[in-house]
């Protein structure tokens, strides 16, 4: 006897609730095993610009977190927040609270796929599925983290939820979606190809589907221009005051003058072409660093390239069904794609690795017509993904529970409480910022010769407060010429350091004493 359509409904449910449920559990344990964070972006940039963006400071540093003093700070709120305030792990545990909303996103996504393939929710190969999503590596290894990959990863899988959530008023839905993926993109660039991709497959569905309309189509462009617009006056601020909406990226584009006329991009992460990519795509399953710096493995990847040839012949269904389903994979197809021409790192492909498993599964229905023989082909390819992963260490320290000791950071009282402009040589540093007197200025060298100019003109006005350093390490032979960048001359002071010490680092900050 068959349940009725609302009993089944309430089982499917529970045991995606249950499994989420499951899922979060093990993620806090996760996290608390792993210790504080301290990776090198935390201690670059997200810490420091999640701080100066509260605090207003605007122009009163010059690049003090290097270029990452110019990426867009909202994202780093959150985590500056959750680690000035809370103690480890609440802290860790906080973030991962964000993070972890993907999870009922890629629940939805799989319940809507189900409906296209014609098969029960109620399937244990779409719980299987799922949860083959989540052997994510990198997505594991930002858990807890300030990295925003997976944060702002939410907003895109539950963007393309809402893509293809099939219930009225679709406009709306749209709409939503849309301003979602503008969101997306506007608090992180690097989300752009995904944000493209919605777009090519909104206008897909619009021209293969009956039941969506151009309003559809229209409510999502509209949605995806807001969504961007939310996040639009930190790019005007940009480019009121350093001559470029995006600076100082593709800055032979744009070409202010605070920087050269340069499309910055790191060589590190590029492919050379197909057949490098195609080497990527099985060095990934035994350990590889060609996209990221530590080594990492994803053996999902693999059996994803193996299954393709044979699910492009295989069975079709009903022509609606077949609408929505190559909606999906054209998403997932023209994201990946953007990805490896324009970034090929690692961490920008988190929306893509969580929907792998939702992308093998719809492969596997297309092969496989049974549901026993499609739950062990899963079960199969989740334990050698489970053996062969190998989760990136960004870096973490052991600290107390309850401490707030984020960074270890001690400080000479003297300059702890006295106001100075700061001149910050070497990277990552700038999260000792905001331990220093609030009224200090912060100016990081070295970014651009152009940024040293203005520094160096900034340092020329009439002011009260000293100049001191702060530098990684001991004091080294490229401190002088640094100075120099910026007007002053070895012979016009002598410097008065003092050490300090982190959980990660050591540095000096350093006085520099004018010579009589």
């Amino acid at each position: 006897m068959e349940l009725p359509a609302v009993e089944v409904r309430k089982l499917v449910r529970k045991a995606d609730l249950w499994l989420m449920a499951l899922v979060a559990v093990s993620a806090a344990l996760f996290v608390y095993r792993r210790g504080q964070d301290q990776n090198w972006d935390l201690l670059g940039y997200h810490f420091f610009t999640g701080y100066a963006y509260l605090n207003g400071r605007g122009l009163q540093d010059v690049a003090p977190a290097g270029l990452g003093s110019y990426l867009h700070p909202a994202p780093n709120v959150f985590s500056y927040l959750c680690f000035s305030h809370l103690a480890f792990p609440y802290s860790a545990w906080a973030i991962l609270g964000v993070q972890l909303l993907s999870v009922p996103a890629l629940v939805g996504i799989s319940r809507e796929l189900a409906t296209i393939l014609g098969i029960r929710e109620t399937a244990p190969s779409r719980h299987i599925a799922w949860l083959l999503g989540l052997l994510s590596p990198v997505w594991l290894s930002e858990l807890g983290t300030s990295f925003f990959s997976s944060s702002t990863a939410v907003l895109i899988l539950w963007g393309l939820f809402l893509l293809f959530w099939n219930r009225p008023p679709r406009s709306a839905w749209w709409l939503a979606s849309g301003a979602m993926f503008g969101l997306a993109a506007g608090l992180k660039l690097t989300n752009g190809p995904f944000a493209v991709a919605a777009l090519v497959t909104a206008i897909w569905l619009t021209l293969s589907a009956e039941r969506l309309t151009l309003v559809s189509l229209g409510s999502f462009v509209i949605g995806l221009c807001g969504g961007f617009l939310l996040t639009a006056g930190w790019y005007w601020y940009l480019w009121t005051n350093w001559e470029s909406p995006i600076f100082p990226l593709y800055n032979k584009l744009f070409k202010s003058p605070f920087f050269d006329l340069v499309n910055l991009r790191d060589l590190r992460w590029q492919f050379e072409g197909f057949e490098d990519f195609s080497t990527f795509l099985v060095q990934v399953a035994f350990g590889t660093k060609k996209t990221i710096e530590p080594i990492f493995a994803d053996a999902r990847l693999i059996v994803l390239v193996l299954l393709v040839p044979g699910a492009l012949v295989g069975k079709s269904t009903t022509r609606l069904a077949n609408a929505a389903l190559i909606a999906f994979l054209l998403f997932f197809l023209t994201g990946f794609a953007l990805w490896a021409q324009m970034f090929a790192y690692q961490r920008y492909l988190i929306p893509l690795e969580l929907l792998v498993g939702l992308v093998i599964w719809v492969l596997l229905v297309r092969l496989i017509e049974q549901e026993t023989m499609r739950v062990a082909a899963l079960l199969l390819i989740s334990a050698l993904s489970v053996w062969a992963i190998k989760i990136p260490e960004w870096g973490h320290v052991r600290i107390a529970s309850g401490s707030r000791d984020v960074f270890g950071i001690s400080i000479p009282q003297r300059f702890a409480s006295t106001p100075a402009r700061y001149l910050v040589i070497g990277q990552p540093s700038s999260y000792i910022l905001p331990s220093l007197h609030v009224d200090s200025q912060f100016f990081g060298l070295g970014v651009s010769r152009q940024l040293d100019e203005v520094i160096g003109r900034r340092l020329g006005e009439t002011s009260t407060l000293p100049v001191r350093l702060l530098q990684l390490g001991d004091a080294e032979p490229t401190t002088a010429d640094a100075l120099e960048a910026v007007g002053i001359r070895p012979s016009s002071y002598r410097l008065d350091c003092e050490g300090v010490r982190t959980h990660r680092f050591k540095y000096a900050i350093c006085e520099l004493v004018p010579n009589r």
